[in-house]
C-alpha cells in the first residue's frame, strides 16, 4: 500500500474533490437555442418591454457552468493528482468567459444599426418598394464577420425630398395618356352639371374648370379656348377665366385677342396698381409684338396716370429714346427727377439731359441751366465741374471758365491736377482776360 492510500488526510481530500466534481456534473446545462433567443430579444426587441433582469440572470448562471464544463476530464484528472489544481481550472473558466463576452460584443457590433430619425423615415421620397423595418431589423447572416445591413443607401435616398407643389423647381405635370379616362370622366360630370344648370352665369365657373382640364390635363388648347369663351360670354367679370384666356392667347401668339382680353380685365378691376400693370403690359405687346408705337405710348401714359411710378415713366423714356423724341425724353426725365430722392442719380440724369440739350436740341442756354442745377445739388461733383469747363471752353465764356477752373482746383484731391488747373487759370487771365495781377 502506498503512502497516499494509508494517509487518512489524503483520503478525506479525495472524497471532497469527488463531491465537488459530482456537483459540477449535476448542474443544468443551458440550451443553445435559448441563448440565441435571449440575444435577439435584447438587440431587436422593444427596450421598454424587454425583461432585462431575467436576461442578465440567465446569462450570469450560464456563464460559469459553461466555462467549468469546457474541459471536465482535465479538471477531474488534475483534482486526483494534487489539491493545488483548482487554480488552473479557475483561470480556464475566466478565459472561456472572456472569449464568450468577446464573441457577444462582436455580434453586437455586427448587427448594430445607426438610429434612424423619424422625419427621415417619414420623408415623401422613400421608394414604395423599400421597407425601412426590413432594412433595419433583418438578422445578420451566419459567420464571424457579418456585413452591416444596407441602411446607409436607404437613408441617403430618403433625404432627397420632392419639391413642394407650386414652389420653386416644381413643373406642371406632363400629359399622361393613362390618366386620360379620369379627366374625361370629370369632364362628363361637368357637362351634366352644365346641362342641368343651363346657359346662365352660374355655369361660367363650370366652363372655366372644364377649360383648365382641357388645357392643363388633356393638352387640348382649342377646346380649352372654347370653354373660356363660353365662360366669358356668360360671366364677363370672372377674373380667373379672363386671366386664363389671356395667358392662353399669349401662348399661342394671338396678340390682338390678348389685348382685347386685357382691356376687359382692366374694366373689371378697381385697383389702380393692377390697372397700371395691365396698361404697361398692353403697351409692351403693342410696342414689341405689334409695332404700334402710338398705341404703346397711349398705354404707357395711361399706366402713369393710373398709378404714377418711376418704372412706368422709364417705359415712356425708353419709347421716346427709340423714336428720337428728345423733347419728350427731357419732359419725361423731369417727371422722374420730381420723384427721385437720390442726389447722385439726379445729377447723372441732369448731366444726360444737358448733353441732349447741347448736342441734339442745340439749346445752349437750357444746357447751361441744367449743368448749373446739377452743380447746385452737389457743389463738389467732379464730373459736373468738368462738364461745365468743357461747355465754357466751347462757348467761349472766359470769365465763367475762370471761376470753374478755380473751383475745380479747390475740390480735386490730386495735387498734380490742382496745379495744372491753377496754371490754366493763370494763363487764361494773362492771355484771354488780360489781368496779369489776378
Amino acid at each position: 500500500m502506498s503512502e497516499n492510500q494509508g494517509n487518512p488526510e489524503n483520503s478525506d481530500q479525495r472524497e471532497e474533490q469527488q463531491a465537488v466534481a459530482g456537483d459540477h456534473d449535476q448542474q443544468p446545462q443551458p440550451k443553445e437555442s435559448e441563448g440565441i433567443g435571449t440575444l435577439e430579444s435584447s438587440f431587436f426587441g422593444d427596450p421598454e418591454t424587454a425583461q432585462t433582469p431575467a436576461v442578465n440572470e440567465a446569462s450570469a448562471e450560464s456563464a460559469e457552468p459553461s466555462a467549468t464544463e469546457a474541459e471536465p476530464e482535465a479538471n477531474t484528472a488534475a483534482a486526483t493528482e494534487t489539491p493545488a489544481t483548482p487554480a488552473p481550472a479557475e483561470e480556464g473558466g475566466q478565459s472561456a468567459q472572456a472569449e464568450a463576452e468577446a464573441q457577444a460584443e462582436a455580434q453586437a457590433e455586427a448587427v448594430t444599426v445607426p438610429p434612424v430619425e423619424p422625419s427621415v423615415v417619414a420623408s415623401p421620397a422613400v421608394p414604395a418598394e423599400a421597407d425601412p423595418s426590413e432594412a433595419v431589423t433583418a438578422p445578420p447572416p451566419a459567420g464571424d464577420q457579418a456585413p452591416r445591413p444596407q441602411v446607409e443607401r436607404f437613408l441617403v435616398d430618403s433625404q432627397q425630398a420632392l419639391p413642394v407643389p407650386g414652389g420653386a423647381g416644381s413643373q406642371p405635370a406632363p400629359f399622361d395618356p393613362q390618366q386620360t379616362p379620369i379627366w374625361q370622366a370629370l369632364l362628363a360630370e361637368y357637362e351634366k352639371e352644365i346641362k342641368a344648370v343651363g346657359d346662365v352665369p352660374a355655369a361660367a365657373p363650370l366652363y372655366y374648370e372644364s377649360g383648365k382640364l382641357w388645357e392643363e390635363k388633356l393638352a387640348q388648347p382649342h377646346n380649352a379656348w372654347n370653354c373660356y369663351k363660353m365662360a366669358y360670354q356668360l360671366q364677363p367679370d370672372l377674373l380667373p377665366n379672363i386671366r386664363a384666356a389671356s395667358r392662353l392667347a399669349s401662348q399661342v401668339g394671338n396678340w390682338k385677342v390678348a389685348i382685347k382680353i386685357i382691356d376687359s380685365e382692366i374694366e373689371v378691376l378697381s385697383d389702380a396698381r393692377q390697372k397700371a400693370y395691365l396698361f404697361q403690359r398692353r403697351g409692351l405687346i403693342q410696342e414689341e409684338k405689334l409695332g404700334n408705337m402710338e398705341e404703346a405710348e397711349a398705354s404707357y401714359l395711361a399706366a402713369a396716370a393710373a398709378a404714377p411710378s418711376i418704372e412706368h415713366l422709364k417705359q415712356q423714356e425708353r419709347l421716346y429714346l427709340s423714336a428720337a423724341n428728345w423733347s419728350a425724353v427731357i419732359e419725361t426725365r423731369e417727371q422722374i427727377l420730381a420723384r427721385l430722392q437720390d442726389p447722385e442719380i439726379s445729377v447723372q440724369i441732369l448731366l444726360s439731359c444737358a448733353r441732349i440739350q447741347q448736342m441734339e436740341l442745340k439749346d445752349l442756354a437750357a444746357a447751361e441751366n441744367t449743368l448749373t442745377r446739377a452743380l447746385e445739388i452737389i457743389p463738389t461733383h467732379t464730373v459736373t465741374l468738368r462738364s461745365l469747363r468743357f461747355f465754357y471752353i466751347e462757348t467761349g465764356q472766359e470769365a465763367k471758365l475762370l471761376d470753374v477752373l478755380q473751383r475745380e482746383a479747390a475740390t480735386t484731391p490730386e495735387p498734380a491736377i490742382a496745379s495744372w488747373l491753377l496754371y490754366s487759370s493763370a494763363r487764361l487771365c494773362q492771355e484771354q482776360i488780360g489781368d496779369e495781377e489776378k
